[in-house]
């Protein structure tokens, strides 16, 4: 469970439950060592501490294990995690005002976590600016007819789309339809996992699938790694690639002219010449071979040629 305002709520109602909500408000201060009482207490504290290092995930609750007093591990946790403004107000559409009970974190889904949220619990609705999500998530936000799109800036995904209704936008529920949040205007889009794969792709240089697999293996769950193709990959190991096949018609001597330039030669001539420059006529297949000494006189060549 991550430490947000849910983290702050859930637990104070269930320790309320359990009779020992005074363990965190500090209504129930630590007796002396002496007092008969003491004893009792420091069990009761010591159920109270358990509950909350256990609620916590473990790289946040190594941190207060040499906790004593339960009070003090909810007053550290809130301070760090949880801003409670219970004298700060809202102004509502109507002109009355009602009280913010919490300010927290709240992770909408694995793509979106929205930083200092407002929690008033007078609101029937949730609402969150455009700008605040693209602040806290770094994205862009792009309007169209009917629908706004949200995209990462670094990597260009889409991380949720919403859709216009009633005047608001509602972001798209997940294929599951199972929100992580009670938000109803913000959910993220589910993005195709062969998508994601040709993405990385695309960004590595065209890397070899199981090498981006052993890289991203989440990304290749249930992914038949032969099924995944990438046509730009398969045309560059190609050596050969056949001419079409068609009829041939009768023609004339001079019609078409093939010609074909070949590499610098290891041993030059005794002139010096290194490339070869070769015309075919199509027709009767005589051929013309130039001994050049550099590339750069294949233009002479073409205009003796041509004349």
């Amino acid at each position: 469970m991550s430490v947000t305002i849910q983290w702050a709520q859930s637990v104070e109602i269930v320790i309320c439950g359990r009779g020992k909500l005074g363990f965190l408000t500090d209504d129930l201060p630590p007796p002396v060592t002496i007092d008969p009482t003491y004893a009792t207490w420091l069990a009761d504290n010591s159920i109270v501490l358990a509950w909350l290092i256990n609620s916590l995930e473990p790289n946040i609750s190594r941190r207060y294990l040499w906790f004593k007093i339960a009070n003090e591990v909810w007053d550290a946790v809130r301070r760090m995690y949880c801003s409670f403004a219970s004298d700060m107000r809202v102004k509502i559409e109507d002109g009355s005002f009602s009280r913010v009970h919490v300010i927290g974190n709240i992770t909408v889904s694995k793509d979106i976590t929205l930083r200092k949220v407002l929690f008033v619990p007078s609101l029937k609705c949730n609402l969150i600016s455009v700008r605040k999500l693209t602040h806290d998530c770094h994205c862009f936000a792009t309007f169209s007819t009917g629908s706004c799109e949200f995209q990462d800036q670094i990597l260009g995904k889409t991380i949720g789309i919403a859709r216009i209704h009633d005047g608001l936008y509602y972001l798209e529920r997940s294929s599951s339809g199972v929100l992580q949040s009670s938000l109803s205007c913000v959910q993220s889009r589910p993005s195709s996992s062969v998508q994601d794969i040709m993405l990385h792709h695309y960004r590595l240089v065209h890397p070899s699938f199981p090498y981006l697999s052993c890289l991203f293996p989440s990304l290749f769950i249930n992914k038949n790694l032969h099924l995944i193709r990438c046509g730009y990959c398969e045309l560059e190991k190609h050596t050969h690639v056949p001419f079409p096949k068609r009829k041939y018609t009768p023609s004339a001597p001079f019609t078409l002219i093939h010609n074909n330039l070949r590499r610098p030669s290891k041993q030059p001539t005794h002139h010096g010449k290194r490339w070869f420059l070769t015309f075919i006529d199509d027709h009767n297949r005589v051929t013309w071979v130039y001994l050049l000494h550099h590339k750069s006189d294949i233009a002479s060549i073409f205009q003796i040629s041509t004349k």
